[in-house]
């Protein structure tokens, strides 16, 4: 037990909390492109958007929706309907993606001719309405 308290007395645990590199860059292309509108994003990235870029990028659906309309969202997008009308639907003007946690609909809404690809990292993928 002495041997440990010395341990901890001399070394502390520290807390270091690293931001992801590529976040970063997101973050910094939002800022500096001054991007804003109602954006489709998925669960992992939208929260954080929700909290740097509130109010000036709404994330008004994402699958947490459902907890607070009744799992509108998550019906649409179980349903087969296409993501691209399913964005229509909520009138998506910008989509923030990580390309890895949403692979498909990255794919799927990069073909798109309804969507220009603004920016593309090794992880996120930002797309704006024509």
């Amino acid at each position: 037990i002495t041997s440990l308290l010395i341990t901890l007395f001399y070394n502390p645990p520290r807390l270091e909390l690293m931001e992801d590199p590529s976040r970063l860059a997101l973050a910094s292309f939002i800022i500096t492109n001054n991007l804003s509108g109602h954006a489709y994003t998925g669960q992992q990235i939208g929260s954080y958007i929700s909290f740097k870029f509130y109010p000036e990028i709404l994330v008004s659906y994402d699958t947490r929706d459902d907890l607070f309309t009744g799992g509108r969202f998550l019906k649409d997008a179980v349903s087969g309907a296409p993501l691209e009308l399913i964005l229509q639907r909520y009138r998506a003007d910008l989509i923030i993606l990580d390309t890895i946690e949403d692979s498909q609909n990255a794919v799927n809404i990069s073909h798109s001719p309804n969507w220009s690809k603004i920016y593309l990292s090794d992880k996120y993928l930002v797309m704006m309405r024509k």
